[in-house]
């Protein structure tokens, strides 16, 4: 038995750390961080199809690459045509990359071990984020929040927020008691790391990931679910609309609906009321993605009405494939942490694109966790099919059991229910 995951786990553990980095300024090499970045996505596709066979798309994420396609096609009409198409390129490699580590899991032992290197992985860098803040504890931090290496604190944080998931799967399911105590200490510290960098949407994210994550420990998940997406709707919905009757709630509750950005939100609609049939094409300053802290308007702006339908349309095959997931897994007497885990990693990210773009950026691993989380919708029923017994197998265990003796209980009670019916009928 194979002590190590697969390679594609392996190589996604080396994004999981350049992909923070290649954004730090004050790093020297950052050029090369960033080419680096981009060969990790190039060499898991490329794996991914050529090795592992995963060009077959499924209904989920073949639902969502045909976004993607659109999304990155979009950049075509725009005012700089060749680095849009760069940019997207980027996002478009980081989501496939996703799906071919989702693709690529053989068996739930495979994502057992790939689960424990990714959390490996999260371990070191939660390790050397507080050891630097250790040592130098004035140097990093800005404006009372975490800031390394010329990261700002929301590039911390929304990569802290999926490390963090990682390792609470970890704490949560595995069966090993050093690894659950591993798990659980990383999470541990990761929520420090969290809620040093202030960061509100990486919270969300992080609490989004965490909730799915354990869900499957309540009786009723789906009643429980639906009520508390009731209450956290009808939270905001009273903060947004009584805002001064809110007192005592304490600052991070109060910061959490603060309007910090309203200014870009509405930036965003401008460009999509100026093209809002197919879009902008591509958002930009110079050279670079703009980042309007929305997926959803991200998408309207760049790509119009019509991405935004077939967004929606593909998240509404998600949806459906996901049911198809958990029923598969229900009837197959499944590990109930596989199908949560999906939908964690799918959800987290979607639910961050609310005051983020970085998921559509291609340059975070939310965008990684995304296409491994609906890639992993699609592969779970099939690990879950491919555990049940063929005809011939249960054929042996029939075979088997009538030998050993149960079978002479089912030829009795065949005898007594004949007999009964024979008697029945000479009345």
């Amino acid at each position: 038995m194979r002590a190590l995951p697969n390679i594609l786990f392996v190589i996604a553990g080396t994004f999981l750390l350049l992909a923070p980095l290649s954004s730090a300024t004050a790093l020297e090499g950052g050029t090369a961080l960033k080419i680096s970045r981009l060969a990790t996505t190039l060499l898991i596709v490329t794996i991914g199809v050529v090795f592992y066979r995963c060009f077959y798309l499924r209904q989920a994420f073949g639902s969502f690459v045909a976004f993607v396609f659109l999304f990155v096609l979009a950049a075509c009409w725009s005012t700089s045509p060749t680095w849009g198409l760069f940019h997207k390129g980027l996002f478009a490699l980081t989501v496939l990359s996703g799906g071919c580590l989702g693709y690529s899991v053989r068996d739930f032992e495979d994502l057992r071990k790939g689960m424990r290197w990714l959390s490996m992985v999260s371990a070191l860098a939660a390790f050397a984020v507080a050891f630097f803040y250790l040592r130098d504890p004035a140097q990093a931090v800005q404006g009372e929040r975490l800031s390394l290496w010329g990261m700002n604190a929301n590039t911390i944080g929304q990569t802290a927020a999926p490390l963090w998931m990682f390792c609470l799967y970890l704490g949560l399911y595995e069966r090993s008691r050093w690894w659950k105590a591993v798990g659980f200490g990383v999470s541990l510290l990761l929520t420090l790391i969290i809620l040093g960098t202030g960061s509100r949407a990486a919270c969300v994210m992080a609490a989004t990931g965490g909730f799915f994550l354990a869900l499957s420990f309540i009786k009723r998940p789906a009643v429980f679910a639906l009520l508390t997406v009731t209450a956290f709707v009808g939270v905001v919905v009273f903060q947004s609309f009584r805002p001064e009757e809110i007192t005592g709630v304490g600052r991070m509750s109060e910061d959490l609906f603060k309007d910090t950005r309203s200014g870009v939100w509405s930036y965003a609609i401008k460009q999509f009321s100026e093209s809002p049939v197919i879009g902008q094409g591509w958002l930009h300053w110079g050279t670079h993605s703009a980042n309007v802290m929305n997926i959803y308007l991200h998408t309207i702006a760049e790509t119009g009405v019509f991405g935004g339908a077939i967004l929606f349309a593909s998240l509404a095959m998600v949806a459906f494939r996901m049911l198809r997931m958990f029923t598969i897994a229900a009837r197959s007497n499944l590990d109930k942490s596989t199908p949560f885990l999906a939908l964690a990693f799918t959800a987290a990210p979607l639910v961050h694109g609310l005051a983020e773009s970085a998921t559509f950026l291609g340059t975070s691993i939310n965008a990684l966790m995304l296409g491994f989380g609906i890639a992993l919708i699609d592969r779970i029923p099939e690990m879950a099919q491919s555990k049940r017994p063929s005809f011939r197998q249960i054929g042996r265990r029939h075979k088997s059991s009538t030998r050993s003796g149960r079978g002479v209980v089912v030829v009795r009670r065949r005898e007594c229910s004949n007999h009964l019916l024979q008697a029945q009928l000479s009345k």
